[in-house]
């Protein structure tokens, strides 16, 4: 049986009513979890899934799912009117929570989930915020374990390359690398970077030419940086002879006052 409203009148009615319910949903486990101690969590954390809290220093995310419109069997939820219509939209409800917790899964997230009626069940509510406290403590223990096992990782310059092309009136120098190791401050829940870097040019009889190329780097992204790259781009007049040629890369790291440098060799021809 199709449903007996039009698609634009249907969403209208159910955000109305789902967001009603979640919402004081959400606010009972606040408190709760205020009661029992509980902190570091927030909302509206941009993830997939949009979990109903994120505990991002542990990466856990939580879930509070509705009984009706997550399929549990907990009591007697099931439409009497239009049930092949909801039992599809239920389905589908189920199998996106299926393929959400395995995307977390994937990128290093614990994922726990509460059923709405479970807030109203002492019993219930308690095992699951002791559960929840546990994996709090023992994602902080573990963290703390492995940051003083963890050698601060060098601050380096790597893949380095240099490429000339000739041009009517002299050369095009493109040239790049990669660093790593330098440090990341965590910010409204965004991870920020800020380098700057300098390029010198050493010519065949070995002279050196400083600042031939600079910039700035930042960056700032959800997750944590593994690495970035620096990148110029510098033209050489008609005046450079043919020859080899060293590009030194010149990078500070602007939040821990590190410096370092890279050599990377080239030909003009």
């Amino acid at each position: 049986m199709t449903d007996t409203f039009s698609k634009p009148k249907r969403s209208s009615i159910m955000r109305s009513v789902k967001s009603t319910k979640n919402l004081s949903t959400e606010l009972r486990l606040i408190s709760l979890m205020k009661e029992f101690g509980i902190k570091g969590w927030r909302r509206n954390y941009s993830i997939i899934g949009k979990p109903d809290f994120v505990f991002r220093k542990n990466r856990i995310a939580l879930f509070v799912d509705g009984c009706f419109w997550h399929g549990h069997n907990c009591r007697n939820l099931k439409p009497s009117s239009n049930k092949n219509y909801w039992e599809q939209k239920i389905a589908r409800n189920k199998g996106r929570d299926i393929l959400v917790n395995s995307i977390l899964h994937q990128k290093g997230w614990s994922v726990m989930r509460i059923w709405e009626c479970s807030l109203k069940n002492e019993k219930t509510y308690l095992g699951f915020l002791k559960k929840l406290k546990r994996s709090i403590l023992l994602l902080l223990f573990l963290s703390m374990l492995l940051s003083c096992s963890k050698k601060d990782e060098k601050f380096e310059l790597f893949s380095a390359e240099a490429f000339a092309y000739s041009m009517d009136s002299g050369w095009e120098l493109n040239s790049s690398c990669r660093t790593k190791g330098f440090r990341q401050i965590e910010e409204t829940g965004n991870f920020k970077a800020k380098l700057s870097f300098t390029a010198d040019l050493t010519t065949p009889d070995g002279k050196i030419i400083f600042k031939v190329g600079e910039g700035l780097v930042n960056q700032s992204s959800k997750e944590k940086f593994s690495d970035l790259p620096i990148e110029t781009q510098i033209q050489l007049d008609s005046t450079y002879k043919t020859g080899k040629y060293f590009l030194t890369f010149n990078v500070s790291d602007k939040l821990s006052g590190k410096s370092t440098s890279i050599k990377k060799e080239f030909v003009l021809e």
